[in-house]
């Protein structure tokens, strides 16, 4: 599809667009155990063209919360905003077992209460 890779560290690769208005591209490689679940699930899109699956809500965040967890930290700012505005889109009440769960299996206490606090407000 043209696209070029960025950056590659470990468990992440950044591909930058084959053109300007295009999506940049961030990878987050994972074992089978992990992927199969999250690709049985997944949604068929079309992207450019091209038919993808993407991750449910829930798979996402937890990808998200894994990558603030254990992630680079120039790439916490944008993980942390793109959870808060899940959370905020989709109106989570992250204060509900289920978001409690996956939030501290995935992420970190801490990072469950800045959101509990952001999404009270």
């Amino acid at each position: 599809m043209g696209y070029n890779i960025h950056e590659e560290r470990d468990a992440f690769v950044q591909l930058s667009p084959p053109k300007a208005g295009a999506w940049p591209v961030d990878l987050m490689l994972v074992v089978d155990p992990t992927f199969v679940p999250i690709l049985a699930a997944g949604i068929s899109v079309e992207m450019f063209g091209a038919p993808v699956k993407i991750p449910i809500l829930e798979h996402l965040i937890a990808l998200k919360l894994h990558a603030l967890k254990h992630g680079h930290i120039r790439r916490y700012l944008k993980d942390w905003l793109d959870v808060e505005n899940l959370v905020r889109i989709h109106a989570l009440d992250v204060r509900s077992e289920k978001w409690k769960q996956l939030f501290l299996k995935y992420g970190t206490l801490e990072i469950y209460e800045k959101i509990s606090r952001f999404a009270a407000d």
